[in-house]
């Protein structure tokens, strides 16, 4: 990779640049990807869904393989470094590993997912260097209003109707009392978990990053239509975190109004739709969603037994299967391309998969580069001026790190959106270090 050289300030042109075009089409691609598949293309053409499925990594793969970046900076080859470090230690781990057991399919996603979408990652962020960085942001955000307003017509109509479906169309359409978990246009729920978190980030980036009013409400709307993807598929999750990614932007960033404002209008909300909810013989979708979703929570196993359970089977994969137990089998792709059913043949949780994937080896590589990367955002947010910038990219570090505490690595959608968020991320916080500087000489 190529030495360093500084890159030059960011394109101030109101003109959509190809690469900005580009990088919204990655979003695009990873949130209507699970629509193609499940109502346009014939399911009796698997090969078809495999290209749908693995469109959004060929758009994001493309941009950088197709246009060659002029600038880099220290901070983006120290980002090369690791990743030459993690293939080292991913390989040695992949090679014990498939001393047991080989799934070609799942390792092809292991790559895809734990080093692939990482190297185009470093890759996008050399070509943004030089990109504005939140018209991409904005375009992210009015996508958010698909798979939300999707999923509010889901919710609202029976498991039978043809809406409601996943990729499998066998699979049984999950209901919780009487009532659709919506997947909006993903094929499975889980995609809703991602893209409850893509939206608050695009919401609280705008909100944080932009001066102008415009973003500023642009903002709020993909916060609440996040909000709305998680409350319509009942992901606890998602909901959990995004809440905690606000809650952690208010108090580092004090910016009182990003916090506020979508608590005020969900409140707002909840006045209107109550009175009406209590009148007899009327059912309020409003009061319907947040009992639901409040009712699933109370009877789900709490936050503490998953994190047990967790641990329990981290212990257990690292102390039995210290040298991996078999190489892509972890992967659903790869079970479904062996066995023809969609399910997890060993664990759910990602760490105890990871490590029955690649062992302790290559989960120590997968592990060192998640960490120099919140890590170097973080000192990256240390270092800026409080303002915009600063509290943007704090959103970037927050949503990122909430990505990598669920399941990025065998999770195709989450995979699919945490790598080109980094992308930007990495971008803004060179763009906005250089501005600092500009400023301070």
């Amino acid at each position: 990779m190529e030495s360093h050289r500084s890159h030059k300030e960011p394109s101030q042109e109101q003109k959509w640049h190809p690469v900005e075009i580009w990088m919204v089409a990655v979003f695009l691609s990873g949130i209507m990807e699970g629509a193609l598949r499940k109502w346009v293309l014939p399911h009796s053409i698997p090969e078809l869904g495999y290209v749908a499925y693995l469109s959004k990594d060929i758009v994001f793969g493309t941009l950088g393989i197709l246009i060659s970046a002029r600038f880099t900076t220290p901070l983006l080859e120290n980002y090369s470094r690791y990743l030459q470090l993690l293939l080292l230690l991913f390989v040695t781990g992949a090679a014990g590993s498939m001393i047991q057991q080989l799934n070609i399919v799942g390792a092809l996603l292991n790559f895809r997912s734990m080093f692939f979408l990482p190297l185009f990652a470093y890759f996008a962020a050399r070509l943004l260097l030089t990109r504005q960085i939140i018209p991409i942001v904005r375009g992210v955000a009015l996508l958010t209003f698909i798979p939300a307003g999707l999923s509010i017509i889901q919710f609202l109509l029976p498991n039978t109707h043809p809406i409601n479906t996943y990729v499998d169309p066998s699979m049984e359409v999950i209901v919780f009392d009487g009532i659709v978990r919506a997947t909006g246009t993903f094929a499975f729920i889980s995609g809703m978990s991602s893209m409850t978190i893509l939206a608050v980030w695009a919401g609280m980036f705008l909100q944080t990053a932009s001066h102008t009013m415009g973003d500023v409400f642009l903002g709020r709307a993909a916060v609440l239509a996040g909000l709305v993807c998680g409350s319509t598929s009942m992901t606890r999750a998602g909901l959990f975190i995004s809440v905690a990614i606000i809650i952690g932007v208010f108090l580092l960033s004090g910016m009182k109004r990003v916090f506020l404002v979508p608590v005020v209008l969900l409140m707002a909300l909840g006045t209107i739709a109550m009175p009406q909810g209590a009148e007899d013989n009327v059912v309020n979708p409003y009061v319907t969603l947040v009992s639901t979703v409040m009712e699933r929570h109370a009877k789900s196993d709490s936050v503490m037994d998953r994190f047990d359970s967790m641990n329990q089977y981290l212990i257990q994969s690292i102390f039995e299967e210290p040298m991996g137990n078999g190489f892509g089998v972890g992967q659903v792709g790869g079970a479904y391309f062996a066995t023809g059913e969609r399910k997890f043949l060993r664990y759910e949780q990602e760490l105890p998969r990871m490590v029955s994937e690649i062992g302790i080896v290559g989960t120590l590589g997968v592990l060192m580069l998640r960490i120099w990367i919140i890590w170097t955002l973080m000192q990256a947010c240390w270092r800026l001026p409080v303002g915009t910038g600063q509290s943007g990219l704090l959103v970037c570090t927050l949503s990122i790190l909430a990505f990598f505490m669920q399941n990025t690595a065998f999770d195709h959608v989450a995979s699919g959106f945490v790598w080109p968020m980094l992308a930007i991320s990495l971008a803004w916080a060179e763009q906005q270090s250089y501005l600092a500087k500009q400023i301070h000489q």
